[in-house]
């Protein structure tokens, strides 16, 4: 059901901009008044029930299925509809997502994967989807572009594309203006693709911090994504190894760093997905497992995961 919401605002969303171009004709979306109809659906008392019936009704309506969108009034309505019913969407989505994972209390892991996307990303994302997980995946700003598709796979899917750099360059290695740049850059090209900001969070290549990038991170209101549990997997091109790294030291709340970019990472997660299933863990983002552990994210701290013995669950400043 919350997925459907959401293809049918982002396909609305599409479909309306590819026929009216978003051009000046068109009135802001939020400077009218819906019609009393539509805004009917926000006082309902089961608004999930009742949204893909009002957003199909008015869509069919308007032939936007036919892209005959012949009057500027119905333009008008149109761009509200799909921009309005896309953030409720997303929003209903993310909070049915957080109701699961505190009222139905299983280990959790989040699973990262630094440096793509690559040719092996959307078959990682087919074993989360067959296996009923989701991961984090922290990508270069400057492969964006030429990965679009799966960048928006990524989104659609209801797993997490924060930023890892533009290029990956050690950020304690460049100017302050610099970092800003990598990290504003890399979130701007993401935003392009998903339609919104990603979440506050990024990952510095190699996880090289000093003070300079936590002062950063804290003027643009970001958080710092590190992890506790690391397979080498970028050294160790072996799914074995990987493997057996992974299952013998993964608790409740560990953050696991990847690289989506080698073939022995993809073999290694044809294992580890379903074995930590199998094993109880529910595979969350990154933000969710932050959100459950430290109740959210902190500007300008480092969120690693929980460690062996760790009782005092807060950022690292």
């Amino acid at each position: 059901m919350q997925k459907s919401l959401l293809i049918i605002g982002g396909f609305l969303c599409v479909l309306l901009m590819a026929s009216c171009g978003r051009s000046g004709s068109v009135t802001p979306a939020f400077a009218m008044e819906l019609p009393q109809e539509i805004n009917s659906y926000y006082e309902d008392e089961n608004p999930l029930e009742n949204l893909i019936r009002i957003v199909e009704k008015f869509a069919s309506e308007l032939n936007i299925f036919n892209a005959l969108i012949t009057t500027h009034r119905q333009q008008q309505i149109l761009l509200l509809i799909a921009e309005r019913e896309a953030e409720i969407a997303k929003r209903l989505y993310m909070e049915t997502q957080k109701l699961e994972l505190n009222e139905v209390r299983r280990p959790m892991v989040a699973l990262t994967f630094d440096d793509g996307p690559s040719e092996f990303t959307n078959y990682i994302i087919d074993l989360l989807e067959y296996h009923g997980g989701r991961a984090t995946f922290c990508v270069l700003g400057n492969r964006v572009e030429n990965w679009a598709e799966t960048i928006f796979r990524i989104h659609e899917t209801g797993n997490e594309v924060i930023g890892h750099s533009w290029d990956h360059t050690s950020f304690t290695t460049i100017s302050v203006d610099a970092v800003r740049e990598q990290i504003q850059n890399t979130s701007s090209a993401i935003k392009e693709i998903i339609g919104i900001p990603p979440a506050p969070i990024f990952r510095a290549p190699y996880g090289a911090l000093n003070s300079r990038v936590r002062g950063v991170a804290r003027e643009l209101e970001y958080s710092i994504l590190n992890w506790t549990v690391d397979p080498s997997d970028w050294r160790d091109r072996d799914a074995t190894v990987i493997y057996d790294h992974i299952m013998n030291n993964v608790i409740d709340g560990s953050v696991v760093v990847l690289h989506d970019v080698h073939d022995t990472t993809l073999l290694a997660m044809e294992k580890v997905i379903p074995s930590l299933i199998e094993q109880g863990f529910q595979l969350v983002t990154a933000t969710e497992l932050i959100d459950y552990f430290y109740g959210g994210l902190v500007a300008g701290g480092e969120h690693r995961g929980v460690r062996p013995g760790e009782t005092e669950r807060v950022a690292v400043r």
